[in-house]
């Protein structure tokens, strides 16, 4: 990836396949900055889930964004997204404070454990998160 910033532009290199998780990721990431769906109001993180069918080695098919509401602070994002790392030693995990998101990838079991765990730090019922 390669920033051009006289372009206000990216410029990415890769498979068909990480090209198309790029393309999901960075318009998933960006939808979080329009108007705030049913789940966000109430302080519940929404989530939206891509399958890698090209999967780069141990990293893990699946690559889930979980975006918090806007009163959600840095912290509690940075915490949500420590606790992922820490207490299911899951280690592509990637805050986005800015965008009120925390970005994981791994293997259904992972993915769903950090799920658990962003639902546990986000202080969000069982049946909250989708």
């Amino acid at each position: 990836m390669f920033a051009l910033y006289n372009h206000e532009a990216l410029a990415l290199r890769g498979t068909p396949g990480q090209l198309a998780l790029a393309e999901w990721l960075f318009t998933e990431l960006a939808s979080g900055a329009r108007a705030p769906g049913p789940a966000q109001e109430s302080g519940l993180p929404a989530s939206k889930e891509y399958w890698d069918p090209e999967p780069v080695g141990k990293l893990g098919e699946l690559v889930r964004v979980f975006h918090f509401a806007p009163s959600a602070t840095d912290r509690n994002i940075q915490e949500a997204a420590h606790s992922v790392r820490t207490v299911g030693r899951i280690f592509t995990v990637f805050p986005c404070t800015a965008l009120r998101a925390v970005v994981v990838r791994g293997n259904a079991q992972e993915v769903a454990l950090a799920e658990a765990l962003i639902r546990e730090r986000s202080f969000v019922p069982a049946n909250a998160v989708r």
